[in-house]
């Protein structure tokens, strides 16, 4: 199912990344705080994101699953071992 979600305000994305640490949040233009993420799990975002973007643009097929979720077969980052 499709939502189209409308936006009272914009929302801006921050990033900030150091030798041993990974933050990403997203602030409303109150400069509320609404999402955060640290070390693994923007690792993590990140890598579901890029596997979505190819989805979308059709670089790589995906499989539609009974449950409406798309399954994606990824292999290993061996580089991190």
């Amino acid at each position: 199912m499709t939502k189209k979600i409308k936006y009272k305000a914009p929302y801006i994305v921050h990033t900030r990344f150091e030798r041993n640490r990974q933050n990403i949040w997203v602030e409303d233009a109150k400069n509320r705080k609404v999402a955060e993420w640290w070390d693994e799990e923007v690792s993590s975002i990140i890598g579901e994101s890029v596997i979505n973007y190819l989805v979308e643009m059709g670089i790589i097929k995906a499989e539609q699953m009974s449950d409406g979720f798309k399954k994606v077969w990824v292999l290993p980052d061996f580089s991190k071992e």
